[in-house]
């Protein structure tokens, strides 16, 4: 159990004021000065790991950290980004990041009994908060054959105006690096509506 409280300590995305921050702007960004160069990828160790966006989304350089040891990856609403230049927008609002870690997955970190059994603990799902110590309840979980490990989560206290409660998470290993993700939907969005679902599921199926 510590093995993966470390984990997952490890792969908290960000602070959750600047989480707060980065989707506040997301969903209400001022206009820019200037034209904004919008990325809609982007890579990690000199290409090991290259992630992709879905429609709508693009990188957030300036929250984005990919020179730090274990660069994590924001991307919000292009449309946003470019102070509504961009004529793209994403079919649920949000915020998708992507943690990538220098090493693989520890011998037995991705099995999926033993992941499902981390999260159906209370430190498991405390970790899944955006907040440290909030309090989570998951709601669905991955099978044993799917691709990676994926779970949808459920913030179970108040939180904010500008979330919804919904955290989606998984975990894999892409060559040879261990890859964590969230989605964290806008404040407006269902509670497991088809289009969120999809473009969570996409952005982790489109890193390679």
């Amino acid at each position: 159990m510590r093995f993966f409280a470390n984990m997952m300590s490890k792969a908290r995305i960000i602070p959750g004021l600047l989480i707060c921050s980065v989707l506040a702007a997301c969903v209400t960004a001022p206009a820019p000065e200037g034209a904004v160069n919008l990325q809609r990828s982007a890579t990690a160790f000199d290409g090991d790991v290259t992630l992709r966006a879905p429609r709508g989304y693009c990188l957030d350089q300036a929250g984005s950290t990919p020179q730090s040891e274990n660069p994590v990856f924001l991307f919000v609403s292009c449309h946003a980004l470019s102070g509504g230049a961009h004529a793209s927008v994403p079919e649920v609002m949000g915020l998708l990041t992507a943690t990538v870690s220098q090493g693989p997955l520890a011998p037995g970190a991705g099995d999926h009994a033993n992941l499902t059994e981390f999260f159906g603990t209370t430190t498991g799902q405390r970790l899944l908060s955006r907040r440290s110590g909030g309090s989570v309840r998951v709601h669905e979980i991955s099978n044993a054959n799917d691709d990676y490990f994926w779970l949808r989560a459920e913030e179970t206290r108040a939180t904010d105006r500008i979330f919804s409660p919904w955290i989606w998470f998984a975990l894999t290993e892409i060559s040879g690096h261990k890859v964590s993700f969230r989605f964290y939907p806008a404040a407006d969005s269902a509670e497991d509506s088809l289009a969120g679902r999809a473009i969570f599921h996409r952005f982790v199926r489109s890193t390679h």
